[in-house]
């Protein structure tokens, strides 16, 4: 018959372990310091939130005049007869195409709300929260990317308008003499449509009178409508996703070390920093992010959770012997892998231009399928001819992110192979040699976030700065797509890498400076304590089967005590059970 855990948590052969009684005090002693200010903390942000989409948001309502076939644009003045004109100006933001994101939408989410937090759930203690907490955190963070977003491009809007002198006549067309393809140039007339909208949000008759002029204001600033509102469409959610993505590769590295206090806290300020990151890349310089957002999405949330983790994670909290998984857990990740993998074709196409758009969920096909194969061969050889779950885990999405940059645009089949093989390389090598080498460090990264996304979207941009360091101003570029539209900052001299460079740089320095504040205010912050790491029972409430999963450390050989300063230190003993 199987030993049963005895009253007072002793079990046979010697080994002590603490009690449930025990553990369902620190449950209470949490519950009074995390649980009610995370209540408290929740409502104050919902409530903020509520008002804010109440004061600044209404559905969209498309301009019934900009339906149907337009009538022929109104003839120019008589100085401009006969005179060629500049092109039409780049816009400030590509607005997929109408029925994008319903197409995109539930691909998105699912990797969103589900996919992340299910590759997370392998610690053996802690699949509550890794899919909860996922759950709970891509809510909010979705609300907040979204609101933020628009604030940053209200904001880009308005540095444009105060760019430009008020004189400046915004009705008068740019003749081709003028023109040049200089960023500032295109930004100067990018100003004059956010001074048009204005005018015709004050006057809409103007929107009736003015057909033509209105859909051209509304294409170049990315939108639907005219309205003082922000109009609520699918588009502008994929945006708040996109920020709660961010916040979920962050969530990696610190997993199973915060509070829920310190996790929203966390989150709030990281979506702040990932509106000033993108506004600061996209916008200010002019840099290109446009597939699968490889620098402003997975290397800053990588690079801001390694900075987070480093300050706020409890010490030696990796040597809590709960930071590990069990077989059931490590197939509930496997799953969420699954769905990271069959989502991400969607993820890196949906700001892709629509005439590369195939190309671009196809090339991802091909760096997943071919990062896959790689990551098991690599698993095998490393491992006696045994795959390991962690190598799969990772390499086997790993390709995906490789090719989420501007590359992704320009890539033929076998190009987009190579790199998802390189991109699953670099994260088998990160496992086995980067992980160790930053733990040594005390920088603990509890689901390898750097081993799934930092050197992976490091290859990304750098196979976006090689891709483009050759492409000159006119250049042909596959699929009919426009040299000024996709690569907005250039002076005809093939300085497009230089941004993406500059770009990489930003990102990195950004997400570690930004991540250590938000580190040195979370630690402020109570949480866990390194016992209290790493277990569901701390923050939910845990049904009966649960109270044998604290007493299975017996079987592996584990003991707690108690140090001087009365916190639970966890300590891993040499295992005599099965020689007893």
């Amino acid at each position: 018959m199987d030993a049963q855990p005895q009253e007072g948590g002793k079990k046979p052969f010697g080994v002590s372990l603490p009690s449930f009684r025990q553990d369902k005090q620190i449950e209470s002693r949490i519950l009074d310091t995390i649980k009610s200010p995370f209540a408290i903390l929740y409502v104050i942000m919902q409530v903020v939130s509520l008002i804010l989409f109440a004061a600044m948001t209404e559905h969209e309502k498309s301009e019934v005049v900009l339906q149907g076939d337009l009538p022929p644009p109104p003839p120019l003045a008589d100085e401009f007869i006969g005179v060629e004109l500049a092109p039409a100006v780049e816009p400030i933001r590509n607005l997929p195409p109408e029925g994008a994101a319903q197409t995109f939408f539930f691909d998105i989410a699912l990797l969103v709300f589900l996919g992340i937090g299910l590759s997370t759930a392998f610690l053996r203690k802690y699949g509550y929260s890794a899919i909860g907490f996922s759950l709970l955190t891509a809510c909010i963070s979705v609300q907040w990317g979204f609101l933020l977003s628009q604030f940053f491009e209200d904001a880009h809007c308005s540095n444009l308008k105060a760019s430009i002198p008020a004189s400046r006549d915004c009705t008068r067309p740019v003749l081709l003499e003028d023109w040049d393809s200089s960023f500032r140039l295109m930004q100067e007339r990018q100003a004059c449509a956010c001074k048009r909208y204005d005018a015709f949000l004050s006057n809409r008759t103007l929107i009736s009178a003015e057909p033509n002029e209105a859909i051209d204001i509304l294409r170049i600033l990315g939108k639907r409508t005219f309205s003082s509102r922000i109009p609520l469409n699918l588009d502008l959610f994929v945006d708040g996703m996109f920020a709660a993505t961010a916040v979920l590769i962050s969530l990696g590295s610190f997993l199973g070390k915060v509070s829920p206090v310190q996790l929203l806290t966390i989150g709030f300020l990281e979506v702040v920093g990932f509106g000033i990151n993108r506004y600061l890349c996209l916008r200010r310089i002019g840099a290109v992010d446009d597939t699968g957002g490889s620098m402003t999405i997975h290397l800053y949330g990588c690079y801001f959770g390694l900075a987070v983790s480093a300050i706020a994670s409890p010490k030696k909290a990796a040597n809590n012997p709960d930071n590990s998984s069990r077989y059931n857990s490590d197939v509930l990740a496997l799953v969420g892998s699954s769905l990271l993998w069959l989502t991400f074709p969607s993820f890196n196409a949906y700001l892709a231009p629509l005439a590369a758009r195939n190309a671009v969920m196809v090339n991802t096909v091909l760096a997943l399928i071919s990062g896959a194969v790689t990551g098991y061969v690599v698993s095998s050889l490393l491992g006696n001819g045994k795959f390991s779950v962690f190598d799969v885990l990772h390499s086997t999405v790993a390709g995906g992110v490789a090719v989420s940059s501007v590359a992704n645009l320009m890539m033929v089949p076998w190009v987009s192979m190579a790199v998802g093989v390189i991109g699953s390389l670099m994260s088998a090598l990160g496992y086995r040699i980067v992980q160790p080498w930053l733990e040594r460090r005390g920088i603990t990264d509890t689901a390898g976030t750097h081993n799934l996304h930092g050197l992976p979207g490091v290859v990304a941009a750098v196979s976006g700065i090689l891709a483009t360091s050759p492409l000159k101003e006119g250049a042909k570029l596959p699929f009919g797509m426009d040299y000024a539209q996709i690569f907005p900052n250039h002076v005809g001299n093939g300085d497009t890498s230089s941004w993406q460079a500059a770009a990489l740089g930003i990102t990195v320095a950004f997400a570690l400076g930004w991540g250590a504040v938000a580190g040195v205010i979370a630690k402020l912050i109570r949480g866990p304590t390194i016992a209290e790491t790493f277990t569901d029972h701390v923050y939910w409430k845990v049904p009966a089967d649960f109270k044998a999963t604290l007493h299975e450390d017996a079987g592996e050989g584990f003991t707690v005590e108690a140090s001087a300063d009365n916190n639970t230190q966890l300590r891993r003993v040499n295992n005599n059970i099965a020689a007893a």
